[in-house]
């Protein structure tokens, strides 16, 4: 490529670069764009220095970062260069690990006079051909020759981080522009992680859900953009399909995952002090019902949190799926909580969900359990120095700490497990 041939690449990226970072392209910011040649696109590198000044005035730029922002804008423009067939230098890749695409684009946009409503991302490619052909760059030219704008912007990002392709490790980009590349990083190897303990989870559309039960013990920057992201609609839009999904049935792995991103949500949610962390319904099923039927209680926190305990008493008693009770430890990474009085009721709820029912029959047969617990109690003798008692058909059956599961034969259809006390304390 000639140097000419080069230098016109070059400020076609640049028209292209500013008109993704508008929202639309009739707006006095988008139409100054288009009027701009060849020349114009040049100016800002003709100065003798680079101004910033105004960027670190409009945009919330972390401290530990800021002394490195001239080297970041020249290593952006590099990249750029090196996109427009320019001659490559490896040594000038060296980009700082904690800008994100967002700051990234930013600072372009800053360098180049731009005013940058909106973060690099999603836009109507026939909108985009349109504004294209009718800006001056390309208007010069007998026949206009104008890329796909889709791919455009994929060769583009491949090149220089300004933003992410859509879908982009599945995760909302509202979510990904406000990681570094060093979060990015460390996201994608706890994604590897946590599949490889936990197979059967490895899902593109558990990503999300994942990096939600992270944030339970990662902060710093990472909890403030999931914070920021938590109250949009797209959060709203996720917390409606997990409900959705504990409706039906799920794997083990699946149903604690999904009550695992449902409680940190809530945790990163919870900033008023309306949380009730007690009943309200009378237990905590009957809460936990109300909330698939989308009432609006006050203490979905602790629902969720208690529904968690259950669910680890159930699958560390039964001693299966132990990759699942160490990540429900993970999260939780709390003392388990004094059993409630009607705690059953949700361990039998569990017992049946882990075993393939849907919420309405797992629901029902354990409010069924309860009855019939309830009707046993009331014929037995009160008598309160008693060492153990059958519930049946519960998941929890008291038995005394002398003896064990492997030497004591339960009644036909129910089922003997260790007293929570007598459990070996987790490793919270």
């Amino acid at each position: 490529y000639s140097e000419l041939r080069i230098l016109k690449k070059f400020t076609k990226n640049l028209l292209y670069f500013g008109l993704r970072c508008c929202d639309r392209y009739d707006t006095p910011s988008a139409l100054g764009i288009l009027k701009r040649g060849q020349n114009d696109w040049l100016q800002p590198f003709r100065n003798d220095y680079i101004d910033l000044s105004g960027l670190l005035m409009a945009t919330d730029f972390p401290i530990g970062i800021r002394k490195g922002l001239e080297q970041q804008t020249t290593l952006l423009f590099r990249s750029f260069l090196e996109f427009s067939n320019g001659k490559v230098d490896c040594r000038q890749h060296d980009f700082g690990m904690d800008y994100t695409t967002s700051q990234n684009a930013s600072l372009c946009a800053s360098f180049l006079g731009i005013s940058c409503p909106r973060q690099f991302g999603r836009f109507d490619p026939e909108e985009m051909q349109s504004a294209l052909s009718k800006s001056k760059l390309f208007a010069e030219q007998s026949k206009p020759d104008i890329p796909n704008t889709l791919d455009w912007g994929l060769h583009m990002m491949a090149y220089v981080p300004v933003g992410f392709p859509d879908n982009y490790l599945n995760l909302p980009s509202q979510l990904l522009c406000g990681f570094g590349a060093r979060q990015v990083n460390q996201i994608r190897f706890h994604f590897e992680h946590t599949y490889r303990r936990l197979p059967s989870l490895r899902k593109e559309e558990n990503n999300i859900l994942v990096l939600l039960a992270w944030s339970s013990t990662y902060h710093g920057q990472t909890l403030e953009v999931l914070s920021d992201w938590i109250k949009s609609e797209e959060s709203l839009h996720l917390y409606h399909r997990l409900i959705e999904d504990l409706w039906l049935q799920q794997t083990p792995e699946q149903f604690g995952l999904t009550l695992i991103a449902l409680l940190c949500r809530e945790r990163i949610l919870i900033c008023n002090t309306d949380e009730v962390a007690q009943p309200i319904g009378g237990s905590y099923l009957a809460d936990f019902d109300a909330i698939l039927n989308r009432q609006d209680i006050k203490n979905r926190r602790t629902v969720f949190e208690q529904m968690i305990f259950s669910l680890w008493r159930v699958l560390y008693t039964l001693n299966t799926s132990e990759e699942t009770v160490q990540l429900l430890e993970e999260v939780l990474d709390m003392g388990a909580p004094l059993l409630e009085p009607l705690a059953g009721i949700v361990d039998q709820y569990c017992v049946r969900k882990i075993h393939g029912h849907n919420h309405n029959r797992a629901f029902e047969e354990a409010r069924e359990g309860l009855l019939k617990c309830m009707e046993e109690m009331l014929k037995r003798d009160r008598n309160a120095h008693a060492e153990w008692m059958v519930i049946p058909r519960s998941p929890l059956q008291l038995i005394p700490p002398r003896v064990t599961t492997s030497s004591t034969q339960a009644p036909s259809g129910q089922v003997l497990l260790l007293k929570p006390r007598n459990l070996k304390a987790p490793s919270f």
